[in-house]
C-alpha cells in the first residue's frame, strides 16, 4: 500500500481530552494557530514556482477558547491548533498595524524558518491562499486537511446521535459531548472512489462535470453507496456516468478531501465500450493520449485538477508513464512530477 501523505502529525489521541495537557500545549513557546477564513483560505508562504510552499501559523497566547480553537496535534515538537476567522485580510492588517504582533499571541518576528515544514512559517511573506490551490509538502497537507475537516464538522453543529440533544466541543476538539445525555459524537467521513480509467491502448478517460467551466477536466469519481464495496462503486460509477464496462480494477492510495468531509479512495481501472456521458453529472468525456493532454494543457484549452488533489496525482502519474496497470501489483509512486 502507498501513502499520499507522510504521517507526521501526532494527534495526541491518548491525552487530547485532558485539560491540563491541552493547556500546556497551548501555552508552549512554539505553539501555533492555523487560521482558516470563511472561504477556506489559509496563510501561505512561498514563491510562485513549482516548489511547495508552507503554511504560516500565528503564535498562541492567553486563555484558549475550547469551543473555537481546536487541537490538531504535535508536529516536530510544535503544537498546532486551528480556528475559523471571518477575514484573513483583516487579521493581516491588524498584525501589520502592530508591527507583526499577533492578535492571537506573541510576535512572530524573527522566529521563522525557511524549511518547507517549518512550524513557525514566515509572516513577512505570508498571503491568503485558497486551500484547494495551496501547493504544500505532504506534512503541511496533512495539517491543512485535518484543520479543514475538523472545522467543517464542528460548524455543522451535529446533534446527539442518541437523544438529538445539543452538543458542545470536548476539551481538545476531536469530538462533541451531548449536554443532555453525555453521549460522545465523533466526526463523520463520507467515503468516495476516484478512478483513472484506461482503455486497451492506455488512453485515459477524462470528463467534465456539468457544473464546471468549459475545458476543466478530471477523472471519474463518486460516493460509495450504503452496503456497497469500494470496488463495486468504481464499476457502478464508471458505467452510470460513461457507459463503460470495467473489467479490471486495482486500489492505489487514499486522500482526505475535506470539502466538506470526503475520503477519496483512488483506483486504476481498465474498461471497454463506447464513452457515452450521462448528460446529468457529466457534460462531456472521452479518451485522451498523453500527447493530446500535454498539447491541450500547454495551450490552455484544458485545465487540470487542483494541484493538491489525488486526481491530479493520478493524471500526473499517467503522463509520466508511472501509473500502475490495473492488472498489476505495482504500487503508485509516492511523488510524481513533484520536487
Amino acid at each position: 500500500m502507498t501513502t499520499f501523505c507522510t504521517p507526521s502529525l501526532d494527534r495526541r489521541s491518548e491525552s487530547r481530552d485532558d485539560p491540563a495537557v491541552v493547556a500546556q500545549l497551548w501555552d508552549g513557546p512554539s505553539a501555533r494557530l492555523l487560521l482558516v477564513d470563511g472561504d477556506d483560505q489559509v496563510l501561505f508562504a512561498g514563491d510562485h514556482s513549482d516548489k511547495p510552499g508552507r503554511l504560516v501559523g500565528v503564535p498562541t497566547v492567553g486563555p484558549r477558547d475550547d469551543q473555537r480553537q481546536h487541537l490538531l496535534g504535535v508536529r516536530n515538537g510544535v503544537a498546532w491548533f486551528t480556528q475559523r476567522v471571518e477575514d484573513l485580510g483583516a487579521v493581516m492588517g491588524q498584525m501589520d498595524d502592530a508591527g507583526g504582533a499577533s492578535p492571537f499571541g506573541r510576535s512572530d518576528q524573527g522566529s521563522h524558518s525557511t524549511s518547507a515544514s517549518s512550524a513557525q512559517g514566515s509572516w513577512d511573506v505570508a498571503r491568503p491562499v485558497a486551500a484547494r490551490q495551496a501547493a504544500l509538502d505532504r506534512s503541511d497537507q496533512e495539517l491543512l486537511w485535518s484543520a479543514l475537516a475538523l472545522l467543517a464538522w464542528h460548524e455543522s453543529d451535529p446533534t446527539c446521535i442518541r437523544c438529538h440533544g445539543r452538543t458542545v466541543v470536548t476539551v481538545g476538539g476531536p469530538s462533541r459531548r451531548c449536554v443532555d445525555c453525555g453521549a460522545l459524537v465523533f466526526p463523520r467521513t463520507d467515503p468516495a472512489v476516484i478512478v483513472a480509467v484506461l482503455d486497451d491502448d492506455d488512453r485515459l478517460l477524462l470528463a467534465r462535470q456539468a457544473t464546471w467551466d468549459p475545458g476543466r477536466m478530471s477523472v471519474v469519481a463518486g460516493f460509495i453507496e450504503a452496503g456497497e464495496t469500494a470496488e463495486h462503486a468504481v464499476a457502478r460509477e464508471v458505467r452510470e456516468e460513461t457507459g463503460l464496462d470495467v473489467r479490471a480494477v486495482r486500489y492505489l492510495t487514499s486522500q482526505p478531501w475535506p470539502f466538506p468531509r470526503s475520503l477519496m479512495l483512488a483506483y486504476v481501472a481498465r474498461a471497454t465500450g463506447e464513452v457515452r456521458v450521462d448528460g446529468v453529472e457529466l457534460a462531456e468525456g472521452g479518451w485522451y493520449t498523453t500527447d493530446e493532454v500535454r498539447r491541450l494543457t500547454a495551450s490552455g484549452a484544458m485545465g487540470m485538477p487542483s494541484p493538491i488533489s489525488v486526481a491530479r496525482r493520478l493524471v500526473e502519474a499517467w503522463l509520466h508513464d508511472a501509473l500502475p496497470a490495473p492488472e498489476s501489483d505495482v504500487g503508485l509512486p509516492v511523488v510524481v512530477g513533484q520536487s
